[in-house]
């Protein structure tokens, strides 16, 4: 029987290992300093690991390309990418690599393999970006706005594509026989346009894609474009009316060329990877990685049953039912909250170091909405034991009590500027300590 293969998500037919996401994962996280990564919060550690599935994915295509395009690296290539790895790393040369490497029980081969693989990802990714150019034109468009309309052959599959190249022409040529645009797109645009007669009206730079940003500027008004392609489908653009933006009296060209080449170059990667990525379907099978795309699509349900699958594979964690509970809150379903929030606050009491304080400042919120003020305190109480040790959350959790209800905040505020104070004392006995002494007489 074929073994099972550990993915945290398909794209495609391509499985996502979940080794290679995890090294996503660990690259994006120790971009973090120390300090912040102790103040990960539930919310941002959902976003990390999607921000990590996306880096995963992107780092597939861009390998894909480089191979598809038969692309190979130089000997020199090589040697300056170890060059750059062994600054990094204050390493020597390959020997010292290769020490480091057995200390982390890390296989030469495989670290080898990754190294190529990252300079041909980069590699192609600088190929595909060496076609963006940026004028003195460029630059001024990005002062203009257009007032736009269009024809879409929307295409959803590789089969679409000459369909619909056909038809784009036939109506390109129709149009350029006397049928006027309005009637072309009632009679053959995309039903999605059909409302607005396919004006998409006042864009600026960057409002779109770079292939239809490119042509829509360029066009004089009342001209229309021969087809042009996007990840989107086919279309036929016409420019209604341009006008002028506000813009400084004198423009650094070559300032302003340097910023705007930086944004196209970005650009230009992601229409490659959304190009590619609309043609495949993406399932996502780790309950860890899945809910943020589902809640970002508006798929609440399906959030909810992966936090479901969250709790079944660690029955002792508070975190899912607290993420059950916003989600609850988003829909409008207090009463269902709590009772999330509640069992969340039983497992933190069997395992009190599972203890985080979005979880205090929720239950105390929802508690006071109820008027509940016994129970909105000792949620205080609780939060004020969390953080008493760190000076910037106390301090947030002080501006946060200031606007509340709460009947007792004087007392938990006053508790707040005693733990400030602790705080304050203990940094500056650490200094003193810190210090060398005095010697009498060598003054």
């Amino acid at each position: 029987s074929q073994a099972r293969v550990d993915k945290v998500a398909t794209l495609g037919e391509t499985p996502i290992l979940r080794d290679v996401f995890a090294r996503s994962f660990s690259q994006i996280v120790g971009q973090l300093s120390e300090e912040q990564q102790s103040l990960i919060t539930p919310e941002l550690l959902e976003m990390l690991r999607y921000n990590a599935l996306v880096q995963t994915m992107q780092s597939m295509l861009l390998l894909e390309g480089a191979e598809k395009g038969k692309m190979t690296l130089s000997s020199m290539e090589l040697k300056q990418g170890m060059q750059a790895i062994y600054a990094q790393f204050d390493l020597k040369d390959k020997k010292a690599l290769k020490q480091r490497l057995k200390e982390l029980d890390y296989p030469y081969k495989t670290f080898m393999k990754e190294v190529k693989n990252d300079l041909l990802q980069r590699k192609f990714a600088n190929s595909l970006q060496a076609v963006v150019t940026v004028s003195n034109e460029d630059v001024d468009s990005a002062y203009r706005e257009v007032d736009v309309q269009q024809i879409l052959f929307p295409i959803q599959s590789k089969e679409d594509i000459e369909v619909q190249t056909e038809l784009a022409d036939t109506v390109y040529e129709k149009i350029t026989e006397g049928l006027s645009f309005d009637e072309a797109v009632s009679l053959y645009s995309d039903p999605s346009m059909a409302p607005e007669q396919g004006r998409l009206g006042w864009i600026k730079v960057g409002d779109v894609v770079r292939d239809f940003e490119k042509v829509a500027f360029a066009l004089n008004v009342g001209e229309v474009s021969r087809p042009i392609r996007t990840m989107f489908g086919i279309h036929l653009i016409k420019v209604k009316g341009k006008r002028e933006l506000d813009r400084p009296e004198t423009l650094d060209y070559e300032a302003e060329k340097a910023a705007l080449l930086e944004r196209e170059q970005k650009r230009v990667l992601q229409t490659y990877f959304d190009s590619i990525m609309s043609l495949r379907s993406l399932v996502i099978t780790d309950p860890y990685v899945k809910p943020y795309p589902d809640k970002l699509k508006g798929d609440f349900d399906a959030a909810i049953g992966a936090y479901q699958s969250q709790v079944s594979l660690n029955p002792s964690s508070p975190v899912p039912h607290y993420m059950i509970a916003k989600v609850h809150l988003f829909q409008n379903r207090p009463s269902s909250a709590i009772a999330e929030l509640e069992k969340a606050d039983i497992k933190v009491e069997v395992s009190p170091q599972l203890d985080f304080p979005q979880l205090r400042f929720l239950m105390a919120d929802l508690y006071l909405k109820q008027n509940q003020q016994k129970s909105a305190y000792a949620q205080y109480e609780k939060l004020l034991a969390l953080v008493n040790t760190h000076e910037g959350l106390l301090l947030e959790f002080k501006k946060v009590l200031e606007t509340q209800p709460l009947k007792k905040k004087a007392e938990l505020i006053n508790k707040i500027a005693l733990a400030v104070q602790a705080l304050a004392e203990q940094r500056a006995a650490e200094l003193e300590a810190a210090e060398p002494a005095t010697v009498p007489g060598s003054e």
